[in-house]
């Protein structure tokens, strides 16, 4: 009798929680904090396996439960109050207040790279290697440069706030092998600037403390780098750029781990001081997020300026049609998947 009553209640409890939730539906938030895409039912439908069909099912009722924003962010909050920790498959607590992505399939590598436990074969560097050679030299029968940018993840620079439980294994670094081969190997003007960001980052910060990315002096590091090989003047001393606090803004990480408003925001860093004669050729940024925060760079020194996302894109289709007198490719080193694939597509 006891077990009919509590599945009566359970039931009725249930049944009012999606009547309620219609009712002021238009009062609370049913944004997605999650930075990702929520189980809708179509995917039920598309389902071709009856465990598939179960999966998609279960995924749909968890992502489609009336009041699950609120639900998710109580949980998470008295998780993290209570005992400093989270659950979150895609990311971890660092130290002071940091945070960093885990490896994982829709993040990459960043751990992985930073502890140094993953490598490159010959054959691999070797490939690498030829493909950019051939496609700079291709690219220079339209009047383009190639440049390539190798963005450092936030582990690599500002190891010291990663939790201890990952501990760097090799010093010397896939990504670290990589460069290296392709400046020894290659004539393409390369940036990749983590010993130089290593240098900085105790005098003007160089990523977000709650965030995957780098900010805009962590991008200028990088960017003056390429422009220097370029033949472009730049600031020797680099807080001769004069940075200063941007506006605040919501970060990503907090919104992985469904602790969407419990962090103060972060700030950005902001070059005061950046001024050049305007430089009347055309550039051609390809590549993840990272590389969008070299557009208000570029487009203070450079008459034309196109992004493209690498994932969506052919390098080669675009350098073709819009003959550019400068590509920017660049890559951040947790997923260097899309930048082999435009390369090695040659």
């Amino acid at each position: 009798m006891a077990k009919k009553v509590f599945v009566s209640v359970l039931a009725l409890v249930l049944s009012l929680s999606f009547v309620l939730f219609n009712i002021f539906s238009k009062q609370l938030s049913m944004d997605n904090h999650e930075n990702r895409f929520l189980t809708r039912f179509p995917a039920v439908l598309a389902s071709r396996t009856g465990p598939e069909f179960i999966h998609n099912m279960n995924e749909f009722m968890i992502d489609s439960a009336p009041f699950r924003y609120k639900c998710v962010k109580l949980v998470n909050e008295l998780e993290y109050k209570l005992f400093k920790t989270t659950d979150s498959s895609q990311v971890i607590l660092g130290k002071e207040g940091w945070m960093f992505l885990k490896d994982g399939p829709n993040s990459g590598t960043p751990l992985a790279n930073y502890q140094g436990i993953l490598t490159y074969s010959p054959e691999e560097l070797l490939t690498f290697c030829d493909g950019l050679e051939q496609r700079k030299n291709f690219y220079e029968k339209f009047g383009t440069t190639l440049t390539v940018v190798l963005a450092p993840c936030k582990p690599v620079v500002y190891g010291e706030y990663v939790p201890d439980c990952y501990p760097v294994i090799n010093e010397e670094n896939r990504t670290d092998m990589l460069a290296d081969y392709v400046d020894k190997n290659t004539s393409v003007i390369m940036s990749y600037e983590k010993d130089r960001m290593r240098e900085l980052k105790d005098t003007v910060q160089l990523y977000f403390p709650r965030d995957t990315h780098w900010n805009h002096a962590g991008a200028l590091v990088a960017l003056d780098k390429v422009l220097s090989q370029l033949g472009l003047p730049v600031e020797t001393d680099f807080t001769e750029y004069g940075f200063t606090e941007g506006e605040p803004q919501e970060m990503d990480l907090p919104n992985l781990c469904g602790l969407y408003g419990i962090f103060p925001l972060c700030t950005d860093r902001v070059a005061t001081n950046y001024d050049y004669e305007k430089d009347p050729r055309s550039v051609l940024i390809i590549g993840d997020s990272y590389s969008q925060y070299f557009v208000p760079y570029l487009e203070k020194r450079f008459a034309s300026v196109q992004w493209e996302d690498v994932r969506s894109c052919s390098m080669d289709e675009l350098v073709m049609s819009s003959q550019p007198d400068i590509v920017i490719l660049e890559a951040n080193e947790r997923y260097m998947d899309a930048v082999f694939k435009q390369i090695n597509g040659f």
